[in-house]
C-alpha cells in the first residue's frame, strides 16, 4: 500500500493504537502495584459492569455477540482476499497488522472478562486432593441419588428419563440466577457440534450460548455452567462445580437428575481410570435407565466425530493455559475434586 507521497506504508489508526497499546499492556502486567490496584477495582466492580451489559442485551432475543463474531470473520477473510498479493510482498506489514489486531483483541478481552482468570478461585481455598476411598464413597453417593431420581421420574429403573419440557422452557428454569437472564441459542450450533463444544460465553458481550443440538441431559447443565461464567467464574472446573450445585439443589427433579448424572459421569470415569475393576463394579449398580440416557449422549457426540476436532481441542487447550489454567482442557475433569469435597462435607454434617 502506497500513500500519495509514495512512502511504502502509511500507518493507519489501528496501528497507531497498537503502538500505544502494546507498551501499556506490558507495563500493566509487569508493574505489580499498578496491576493490583486495577485488578482489585475490576473484581470489586465486575458484577455491576456485567449486569449493565446483561441488562441491555437480555431484551434482545438473538445473539449480538455471534453477529459481531460473524462480521469480524467476514472482514478478516475479505481483507486477506483483497490484499493477498500485497501481503505476499510486504510480509512485515502483514505481521504488524496481525499483531495489532491480536493486541487490541487481547486487551479488550482482558478488561471485558478475561481478568477473572487471575482471580483466586474456590480450588485455592479448599482441600483439592482426595484418596481412593473418598472417590468410591462419592461415586456410590451419586449412584444412589441418580438411581433414586431415575425411578422417581419413570417408575421403572429400566426406562430412561424423558424430559417433559423443551429447550426454550429449560432456559426459563434458570431465569433467577442472580444475574440478568441472557442465555441464547448459538448461530453456530452445527459448527459447535463438530468442534465438540456444548456452549460458550462471549467474553465481550457476556451472552451465554448453548449448542441447540445436544441432548437435554447435557443442555441443562450447560446452561448452568455458562451462567457461572457470566458471574465471573472463569475456571472451567469451578464453573462445572457451580453448575453441579445449581442443578442438584434446584426444586425441579428433572433438573436435579441432569446435575447428578453429570457428576456421576465425571466421578465414575475418574474411578475407572484409577481402578477399572472397582469402576465396573460400581457401574453395575447404575439403573439401566440412566445408562440409556448416558448412551444417548455418547451416541450424539459420536455422530459428530471428525478428524479436525482435535485441532479445536488443541487450540482451546492452549487458550486456557495461556490464561493461567495449567491443566488446559483437562481442567474440566478437575471438577471431581470439588464434588468430592462438597459431598464429603455433606456426609460429615450428617454424622
Amino acid at each position: 500500500m502506497l500513500n500519495k507521497s509514495g512512502s511504502p506504508y502509511k500507518y493507519n489508526r489501528i496501528l497507531l493504537i497498537f503502538i500505544f497499546l502494546l507498551p501499556a499492556q506490558i507495563y500493566w502486567y509487569r508493574n505489580k502495584t499498578f496491576f493490583d490496584y486495577f485488578f482489585n477495582y475490576y473484581i470489586d466492580n465486575f458484577d455491576k459492569i456485567a449486569n449493565t451489559r446483561l441488562f441491555l442485551l437480555s431484551y434482545i432475543n438473538f445473539s449480538i455477540g455471534d453477529i459481531i463474531y460473524a462480521i469480524i470473520i467476514f472482514l478478516i477473510i475479505y481483507q486477506l482476499w483483497i490484499k493477498s498479493i500485497f501481503y505476499l510482498t510486504h510480509k512485515k506489514v502483514f505481521l504488524f497488522e496481525f499483531l495489532s489486531f491480536a493486541s487490541i483483541a487481547f486487551f479488550f478481552f482482558q478488561i471485558s472478562w478475561g481478568l477473572n482468570y487471575k482471580k483466586e478461585g474456590l480450588s485455592a481455598k479448599i482441600k483439592n486432593n482426595y484418596d481412593q476411598i473418598e472417590l468410591e464413597k462419592t461415586v456410590n453417593y451419586l449412584i444412589n441419588k441418580s438411581n433414586e431420581l431415575n425411578f422417581k421420574l419413570t417408575n421403572n429403573d429400566s426406562l430412561k428419563v424423558n424430559f417433559p419440557f423443551n429447550k426454550k422452557q429449560a432456559k426459563l428454569y434458570f431465569n433467577n440466577s442472580g444475574v440478568y437472564f441472557c442465555v441464547k441459542s448459538s448461530f453456530f450450533t452445527e459448527l459447535l457440534s463438530y468442534m465438540g463444544f456444548s456452549g460458550y460465553i462471549n467474553p465481550f458481550t457476556l451472552e451465554a450460548h448453548v449448542n441447540e443440538n445436544i441432548p437435554m441431559l447435557s443442555y441443562i447443565v450447560t446452561i448452568a455452567h455458562e451462567q457461572s461464567h457470566q458471574k465471573g467464574i472463569a475456571a472451567e472446573n469451578e464453573a462445572s462445580y457451580f453448575a453441579y450445585k445449581r442443578t442438584t439443589t434446584h426444586k425441579n427433579d428433572y433438573i436435579q437428575y441432569a446435575g447428578y448424572v453429570f457428576a456421576l459421569r465425571h466421578c465414575l470415569n475418574t474411578l475407572l481410570l484409577s481402578d477399572s475393576l472397582k469402576g465396573k463394579d460400581f457401574s453395575n449398580k447404575i439403573n439401566t435407565g440412566i445408562k440409556k440416557n448416558i448412551a444417548e449422549l455418547n451416541q450424539f457426540w459420536k455422530k459428530y466425530n471428525n478428524p479436525f476436532e482435535f485441532l479445536f481441542t488443541y487450540s482451546y487447550d492452549k487458550f486456557l493455559k495461556l490464561n493461567g489454567q495449567k491443566s488446559g482442557v483437562s481442567s474440566y475433569n478437575e471438577v471431581v475434586a470439588l464434588i468430592i469435597f462438597d459431598i464429603n462435607n455433606q456426609m460429615n454434617k450428617l454424622k
